[in-house]
């Protein structure tokens, strides 16, 4: 017996940035789990941070530089954080 379409699409793997259903194949980034479409990869702006095509959900800084959602999440915005950071390690190394 054939499970219903819907069921069928349910459990497709999905483009990372647009969730459209992975059907003809997909693409993906080394040591990275998503997986991307065709049109994504070829059509969409890539983070600067780290090159996966950006989503539905990404940032413009102010300089122009693009950032998905992932990248965002873990950026340091605040420069006086960013110089203890940098202080930290220094010091660790």
């Amino acid at each position: 017996m054939l499970a219903p379409v819907s069921t069928i699409v349910s459990t497709i793997d999905r483009c990372a940035a647009c969730g459209a259903p992975l059907t003809d194949g997909y693409y993906y980034l080394h040591d990275r789990p998503e997986r991307y479409c065709a049109n994504c990869i070829t059509g969409r702006p890539r983070c600067d941070g780290c090159a996966a095509p950006v989503g539905n959900e990404y940032w413009t800084l102010h300089d122009g530089r693009v950032m998905c959602a992932r990248c965002h999440a873990t950026a340091i915005y605040d420069p006086a954080v960013a110089q203890q950071l940098y202080e930290e390690t220094i010091g660790a190394v």
